[in-house]
């Protein structure tokens, strides 16, 4: 029988950031706040009609999951720091795609090379600018003003407080990155994410989602990486009742926003993929 693969945090470097990482994901974001979720998840489903979603009922509130961790300071710690672990330990979507290459051509000081929307404390703005510190054009962390207030400080970064649901006001940049965002969202609330960032997108502008890209067949077992995979999916129903997507999803849904997938570069077994899309 192949042993299930580990969660992906392998690749930190000590024992003791492994330790670390797995306590911060077990004790405080699963048994806090994911644990609650999966409870209520027969009874958000048992009912009929428009209902909260299991993170809701479980917690007993009307926040979403990111509104409720800005008022519980240790899980909300506990989870930035598991998140920034698990990044550090695989491959990132800089790896499949070379930027200047594809993307940077012509690019003056001037120019907005890159804007990460919804990104947080800023860590995939401070690891662009670190492989392309040449690179000449703008980058841009875009977040709810509450979340920039604890970014990182990265030299070269700007911030912008963004509601991704209203029309991008960064017009031309080559790239619109959502690292981890749309499998946070049922498909509808996708589709006005993107289509707000269509009136944005110049001829040379891509949009760069990085997410989960699964496999349109299912994949014969001992496939690598199909036990996280599938957690995960179901973890995305009951904290946010959303998914993550196979390949012809991602395709169905990016043509709905009036998108074209101009490619999809895979970089994880566990299926983490760059889904470069451009308008039609």
């Amino acid at each position: 029988m192949t042993p299930p693969v580990p969660f992906p945090v392998f690749g930190l470097k000590t024992a003791a950031s492994f330790m670390n990482a797995g306590v911060d994901v077990l004790t405080l974001c699963s048994h806090d706040s994911v644990l609650p979720a999966f409870t209520a998840l027969n009874t958000v489903l048992s009912r009929r009609g428009a209902t909260p979603n299991a993170f809701k009922v479980g917690q007993r509130s009307e926040q979403d999951f990111y509104t409720w961790i800005e008022t519980h300071p240790v899980q909300q710690a506990a989870f930035h720091r598991f998140m920034e672990a698990q990044f550090a330990s695989l491959p990132t979507w800089l790896e499949a795609v070379d930027f200047e290459a594809e993307m940077g051509k012509g690019l003056t000081d001037s120019d907005v090379a890159f804007v990460d929307v919804g990104g947080g404390n800023g860590q995939q703005c401070e690891a662009f600018k670190k492989l392309l510190p040449q690179l000449k054009g703008r980058v841009v962390l875009q977040d709810r003003p509450e979340v920039l207030d604890q970014a990182l400080l990265v030299d070269g970064m700007e911030m912008m407080s963004y509601d991704y649901l209203t029309e991008q006001p960064v017009k031309g940049a080559r790239v619109y990155y959502f690292r981890q965002v749309m499998h946070n969202n049922n498909d509808e609330t996708c589709i006005r994410i993107l289509q707000s960032q269509i009136p944005a997108l110049g001829p040379d502008s891509v949009i760069v989602i990085d997410d989960k890209s699964l496999p349109d067949d299912k994949p014969p077992q001992g496939t690598p990486g199909i036990e996280y995979t599938a957690g995960l999916s179901l973890a995305m129903k009951v904290m946010f009742d959303a998914q993550e997507r196979r390949e012809a999803q991602w395709r169905e849904l990016l043509g709905r926003a009036g998108l074209a997938v101009k490619g999809i570069r895979k970089f994880t077994k566990f299926g983490d993929s760059a889904i470069i899309a451009a308008k039609n």
